[in-house]
């Protein structure tokens, strides 16, 4: 009797081993994935980031240089007074806070390497100036001349993401700098928050890898490794690649652990590349696929054409049917845009209620026709939600694309034509160069 319970308990026996050989490999590539899935989230946060506090940047200096015409001079050595042109910029504070309200953001002004005026305040309310900028970011920024990206930057015990652009003096000399920063804390529980469906997939399809190596024996090596080599290229961001049909359509634990894998590429892609809500692309890959065009529309001379759309009067859906409605309207008019926009370029939702759309080599006046139509087919909508018939209408701003354009400049000449759309009736589409 001892000799039995000694070897059921062995861990020497074949089912423990073939546990062991399944779980751990598993386990590692669990791991691994993790740790690529939040290698990629970081980076592709990083640089949305980035860009954002490139865009900030300059969107400051080109106000300070409206604002306040002329060069950057220094007056006096001990009291040291900073104009830009004849405006002193010495605790003036108005232009730079207005631009950072209802903002995260942060923003400073350098002469030279000393901080001049700055939106950062210490904890007790006092503003951040009159000291030196960090050795490292003047050596790599205003000796080298060179606008520079960093995330990971401590303020007064709070960590950034910070960007230096350079200030330029009209002789060409080097005035100083802008700095733009963001708060690191937000987008590391972003990112955590978002890596939990991960943990739980990755943690049933370990419990399942266990429970099926405990009841087979027949195909487990073969199947296993088939696993393993999908996981392998999930792990290395290869989020298309397609699993073995024969695994796919297992009737038992074996099958329902190769559709946790292709679940896990479906939620790994939609984290990255769509927007929660209405499954279409969201703004960052909105941004990433526009910028793509307008490159190719510069080497190839292809036409495109960028709008932006706003669904009207949608606080009064939100107010009178409640959020639920809203999130059915939004459904309705995403599921719309991005069928009429099959093969003829992209639509993305660009924040709230608004959206991208992209026409992609089609020329200006069959987009505008186009947009028409599609304007037609939402007026003619009824979302039932809730016992309600709800009707919409949306207000579109459409721009020809440019070959020497930036997406901010072609989404702002849309946004503008947006906000025409919208002050003069809505519920139609209003087009300019």
């Amino acid at each position: 009797m001892e000799a039995k319970k000694a070897s059921k308990k062995s861990p020497k026996s074949i089912r423990n081993q073939m546990m062991r050989a399944a779980t751990i490999p598993a386990v590692f590539m669990l791991v691994i994935i993790v740790f690529v899935s939040h290698a990629m989230m970081r980076n592709a946060i990083d640089n949305n980031i980035k860009q954002n506090l490139i865009d900030f940047a300059n969107t400051a200096i080109n106000m300070m240089d409206r604002e306040n015409p002329g060069d950057y001079t220094k007056v006096g050595e001990e009291e040291v007074a900073i104009y830009k042109g004849e405006t002193l910029l010495n605790n003036n504070y108005d232009l730079i806070d207005s631009l950072v309200d209802g903002t995260n953001m942060g923003i400073t002004f350098f002469y030279n390497d000393l901080r001049v005026i700055s939106t950062l305040k210490y904890s007790d309310g006092a503003r951040i100036v009159s000291i030196a900028a960090h050795s490292k970011v003047k050596k790599d920024v205003l000796e080298k001349g060179k606008s520079k990206f960093y995330n990971n930057v401590t303020l007064n015990g709070i960590n950034y993401y910070a960007y230096y652009k350079v200030l330029y003096n009209s002789d060409g000399s080097i005035a100083g700098m802008v700095e733009v920063v963001k708060p690191a804390n937000q987008v590391n529980t972003y990112i955590l928050l978002k890596l939990i469906p991960v943990y739980i997939i990755g943690t049933i399809g370990i419990i399942m890898i266990g429970f099926i190596s405990y009841k087979s024996t027949g195909n487990f090596v073969s199947v296993i490794s088939k696993l393993e080599k999908q996981f392998t290229k999930v792990s290395k961001g290869k989020l298309d690649g397609s699993l073995d049909p024969n695994i796919l359509n297992r009737n038992d634990e074996f099958g329902s652990m190769a559709k946790a894998v292709v679940k896990m590429q479906t939620a790994l892609r939609a984290m990255i590349e769509l927007d929660t809500l209405t499954q279409i692309n969201n703004r960052r890959r909105g941004d990433t696929r526009l910028r793509s065009i307008i490159n190719r529309a510069r080497e190839k001379g292809t036409q495109f054409n960028v709008a932006i759309g706003d669904i009207d009067y949608f606080k009064k859906v939100n107010d009178t049917y409640g959020h639920d409605a809203g999130d059915a309207v939004l459904v309705a008019v995403a599921n719309i845009l991005k069928k009429g926009m099959q093969g003829r370029g992209f639509v993305a939702r660009w924040g709230g209620e608004e959206f991208l759309i992209v026409f992609d080599r089609m020329d200006y006046d069959s987009s505008i026709k186009h947009l028409n139509r599609i304007l037609d087919r939402i007026r003619a909508e009824v979302v039932h939600v809730n016992g309600y018939e709800i009707s919409v209408t949306m207000s579109f701003g459409i721009t020809r694309g440019k070959e020497n354009d930036e997406n901010n400049l072609v989404i702002k000449r849309a946004d503008e034509l947006l906000y025409t759309a919208k002050s003069t009736g809505r519920n139609q589409v209003v087009s300019g160069f």
